[in-house]
């Protein structure tokens, strides 16, 4: 028989509670669904549900009586299973009220599990977890702080023996439900991508924030029937208890806020929610024995506790999905040792506070202890023999929504979708658009893209088609160049070689006529013909042939000119040089040594500023200076002081960034000179062959140096011009490649 008598207000009260408590379950439902990616959240909303119906049906059939049944030495209830005995004696009804009220408590600590460890475990595996903390954990842990209250057993639990106080559940709920859920993270492990081989955290975004933010209202409205329940009565102290919740909850929030703010620089949504929830749990354990105004430090210590146990998670790389462990696990910490610290002298085990912080700590460490333990334990049994916890990686990546229920979405075929193009590159593929939602649209536009996508790709395809057309032409035509080229070069070789041995003859009998002359001019001279025959024979030869002699000498140095300056050109184009590091200021000093006596000559002055090392074959680089002083030193005006400079142009006064770009993949030299200048209409021609352009100069030059100095230039991958006006002078710029052309 029952000793009290409960009233059917205190019976109405407590059921209404009871249902309250009860919607706590769609507030936990929507808060975890929003806070974790979209494709997990179908596989969050039926652990939800599933917690109920297991929780309820374990609850009934041991839960209740482990925890509420006669003690077995204040450890452990041992009867009322199935509610049996209390069938034929509860004739007000109170009994199944109270079970009723206990049922939504044991499905919440049940329910606190499934946001921990969401996005990671197998569905069957989490109806084991959630069985064990309804079966096991919370009722015998339950039974140690609740058992033998409420009328319905003659001895309490031992840590109620001992004073222990937890007015709604601050430890008996949230800290088995927070310390359960971090035994079951030490054998699920993080999540993919959580964090990184060197340790840092990557931030998970929730899907829904919005979604989350009404699961936190509805959770705040259904504590004030968690709180304001537990009193299994409505009197006078429901109104306190109620002021006492909505406070904490405030300064929960504050905290959350301003931490938040302070470590991040802006309010982050999840952290003011969380620390709502932190303030809520915290409050539980002392809510009746409390001023509002210690509420206030209380759910404000209760804030801090969530900020804190989160921070200890990350470092130590334990991996939350919902933060679960630092709201009901460090808050119910923070909550348990404060009522010692806050609650009235009257609740206190002797009137003293200290004995009641000492009672505190034992239980809240042995809940702690126990609970990770025993579920620790549960589970890796559960993993090894009954069925595995975690899910594959490739189930993960596709996200448990599909994987564990088969349970497809717009957002989830959309993703699939995309990554079977970015997989297959077939731009054929179109996505499934459901008219007037948010997926629709987005599919929409994402089909339009990928028309356009296709047609442009179409598009470029054909004028990569052209465009290898024109290549390969391209290809064949410079190999056809390079072919005639070569054949040129050849010819322009055996023709000049083959031109040298006549003109060597040429000049050697022209030297033998020459020496013959002599010899006449001497027996004309020695010769007893009379006086005016030996005059009119010297005067011929003096005259006629000596003059013929001299236009034969100078055509055949002429035409051994070109044929020598032949026979450079053409082995320009297949001489394979040896690239060095060459100085260039030693190189222009040997050039000048061997000009001294032709720039003394001319009276020129010639200045040679800083210059570089250049990359390149040495032989090359002289001969390309040999050219252009020597063009500047035969082309000096006759009328004024020469002056030649040699220099290097080290500034780079950029214009944009490309340019800046090239200037720096160059050395920028030039040869100045004051000279005769160039005509306007000559510099087209200027570095083609035989092109000669002051022809009273005539014994200047073969008109092919400047050819050969443009081909060596860029062979070597590098350029050559003038800027020249006539009758001023004439300024050669070279850009010479810092690194060797491929």
């Amino acid at each position: 028989m029952l000793p009290v008598r409960h009233p059917p207000v205190d019976v109405a009260w407590t059921l209404v509670c009871g249902i309250l408590v009860f919607v706590m379950q769609a507030g936990f439902m929507c808060l975890e669904a929003g806070l974790v990616r979209q494709k997990n959240s179908i596989n969050v909303a039926i652990k939800n549900f599933t917690d109920f119906f297991i929780s309820s049906t374990a609850f009934f059939a041991v839960g209740f009586g482990l925890m509420f049944g006669a003690s077995a030495g204040g450890f452990i209830g041992s009867d009322g299973f199935f509610l049996s005995k209390y069938i034929a004696q509860d004739s007000e009804g109170w009994i199944f009220t109270f079970w009723f009220f206990q049922d939504v408590f044991c499905g919440t600590a049940a329910t606190i599990v499934a946001g921990g460890v969401a996005e990671r475990i197998r569905y069957p595996g989490y109806m084991w977890v959630s069985f064990t903390v309804s079966a096991i954990i919370y009722p015998i842990f339950g039974h140690w702080a609740w058992g033998g209250g409420y009328d319905l057993a003659p001895q309490q639990g031992w840590l109620a023996a001992m004073g222990y106080r937890d007015f709604a559940g601050s430890s008996v709920v949230h800290m088995v439900g927070g310390a359960a859920t971090l035994a079951c993270l030490f054998v699920l492990g993080p999540r993919k991508g959580r964090y990184l081989p060197d340790g840092s955290a990557v931030k998970i975004w929730g899907s829904n924030i919005p979604l989350a933010t009404l699961g936190t209202f509805l959770l705040w409205i259904g504590w004030f029937g968690f709180n304001g329940g537990s009193a299994l009565a409505l009197n006078q102290s429901v109104g306190l208890i109620i002021v006492n919740t909505n406070l904490a909850a405030c300064t929960g929030s504050l905290v959350g806020l301003c931490w938040s703010w302070h470590r991040k620089g802006k309010p982050e949504v999840e952290s003011v929610l969380n620390g709502a929830l932190g303030g809520l749990v915290a409050v539980t354990a002392s809510c009746a024995y409390v001023t509002p105004i210690s509420a206030l430090a209380i759910g404000a210590l209760g804030g801090v506790g969530v900020n804190i146990t989160s921070n200890l998670l990350t470092r130590f790389r334990i991996d939350d999905a919902v933060d679960a462990i630092p709201v009901h696990l460090g808050a119910g910490i923070v909550g348990v040792l404060c009522v010692g610290l806050f609650a009235k002298e009257e609740f206190l085990v002797g009137g003293s506070r200290i004995r009641q912080i000492a009672v505190q700590a034992l239980g809240m460490t042995v809940c702690l202890v126990f609970t990770v333990t025993v579920e620790w334990l549960l589970v890796k049994l559960g993993d090894r023999y009954i069925t595995r916890l975690r899910v594959d990686p490739d189930d993960e990546d596709r996200g448990l929504n599909l994987s564990e229920h088969g349970a497809r979405t717009l957002w989830l075929d959309l993703a699939e979708d995309m990554h079977y193009i970015e997989r297959t590159q077939d731009l054929s593929k179109r996505t499934t658009v459901e008219p007037e939602t948010e997926a629709g649209v987005v599919a929409q536009m994402f089909n339009r893209l990928m028309d356009t996508l296709r047609e442009k790709s179409a598009q470029l395809m054909d004028r990569t088609e052209a465009l290898n057309a024109s290549y390969l032409r391209l290809s064949e035509v410079n190999r056809e160049l390079v072919q005639q080229r070569r054949e040129n070069e050849m010819f322009v070789y055996g023709v000049s070689h083959d031109l040298r041995s006549p003109l060597v003859n040429m000049s050697g009998f022209g030297r033998e006529l020459t020496y013959a002359l002599g010899e006449m001019r001497t027996l004309i001279g020695e010769s007893v013909l009379p006086p005016e025959q030996k005059r009119r024979g010297l005067q011929l030869l003096d005259d006629d042939v000596a003059t013929s002699l001299r236009f034969i000498h100078a055509a055949v140095e002429r035409m051994g000119n070109i044929t020598n300056g032949l026979l450079r050109l053409s082995r320009t184009g297949w001489v394979l040089y040896d690239h060095k590091e060459v100085d260039l200021s030693s190189v222009v000093r040997r050039i000048l040594d061997a000009m001294s006596i032709t720039i003394l000559e001319r009276g020129a002055a010639v200045r040679v500023g800083p210059l570089p090392t250049l990359l390149g074959d040495p032989t090359a680089i002289e001969q390309v200076y040999a050219n252009i002083i020597g063009n500047a030193l035969d082309y000096l005006d006759p009328s004024r002081p020469g002056d030649v400079e040699i220099g290097w142009d080290q500034e780079v006064s950029p214009t944009t960034t490309e340019w800046a770009e090239e200037r720096k993949a160059f050395h920028h030299l030039y040869v100045k000179d004051n000279g005769l200048g160039i005509p306007e209409t000559a510099k087209p021609k200027l570095f083609q062959i035989f092109q000669r352009f002051h022809p009273n100069l005539s014994n200047h030059g073969s008109g092919v140096g400047l050819s050969i100095t443009r081909r060596i230039v860029e062979r070597h991958g590098g350029s050559i011009t003038v800027e020249s006006t006539e009758g001023q002078g004439s300024v050669f710029r070279i850009a010479w490649p810092r690194k060797q052309k491929s």
